[in-house]
């Protein structure tokens, strides 16, 4: 690691004599470069002909979509293709889980004639300039029929609820008890005192990824079939 003006900088701490990395404050190697306006991100890589793409998203937590007017989108300089999941063939995931009880869904790429939740992607604007992809995402002339949001367990198992994936009974993807043990019930029953109630928490994922984007470029070199270029 070196200063700003060059010289070897002495490191912020060595490691454990364990060699422990957990806790341990670590050289930092990445900060002249980025304090001198050097450093690369996703946005500052550009290969010929790269396209840029922008994404119309539902502002509605459940709506109908209709039709989908890209005219005016696709009068602006630089836009070369507006699509959606029509155009692609209604393209998407299944979610899955490996217990009999699940009951699988898809997940579409892009919502064809429904979305589902507030921000789901609609329709894809490719340009040749990022902020053009914007201006034209914003132009879309979308149909939507707002419908009644599910937004707790109870409206979703109420009777009549409405579904919000056709596949499911009562709004339910698994119902399912993960420890059952056949001396719960005494172990409640023979307690001092037992505390019930109805949390409710924020939105929870066990896999969170760190806030940073990967970025890799493929080129094909016609000197070397099958050699290429990945950053």
């Amino acid at each position: 690691m070196t200063t700003l003006d060059g010289r070897r900088a002495a490191p912020e701490a060595a490691l454990d004599p364990s060699g422990r990395w957990v806790g341990a404050a670590l050289p930092r190697k990445e900060d002249r470069r980025m304090l001198l306006g050097r450093g690369r991100f996703t946005g500052d890589y550009a290969r010929p002909g790269m396209l840029h793409a922008a994404f119309a998203r539902s502002p509605f937590a459940a709506a109908r979509v209709g039709r989908i007017d890209t005219t005016a989108a696709l009068e602006l300089p630089a836009v070369a293709a507006v699509f959606t999941a029509a155009d692609l063939g209604s393209p998407y995931l299944r979610a899955v889980l490996e217990r009999d009880e699940f009951v699988p869904t898809p997940m579409p790429m892009l919502a064809g004639d429904e979305v589902r939740f507030v921000g789901e992607p609609v329709a894809v604007v490719l340009a040749d300039d990022p902020y053009l992809a914007e201006d034209a995402a914003e132009l879309l002339d979308i149909d939507w029929t707002p419908l009644p949001a599910i937004t707790g367990i109870e409206a979703a198992t109420a009777d009549g609820a409405r579904q919000v994936h056709q596949e499911l009974t009562g709004n339910c993807m698994v119902d399912l008890t993960m420890f059952d043990d056949e001396s719960l019930p005494g172990i409640f029953a023979s307690a001092p005192v037992t505390v019930g109630g109805v949390f409710t928490s924020a939105r929870v994922d066990a896999g969170t990824a760190p806030g940073q984007v990967r970025h890799r470029t493929g080129a094909g070199d016609r000197r070397e079939p099958g050699a290429g270029h990945r950053s």
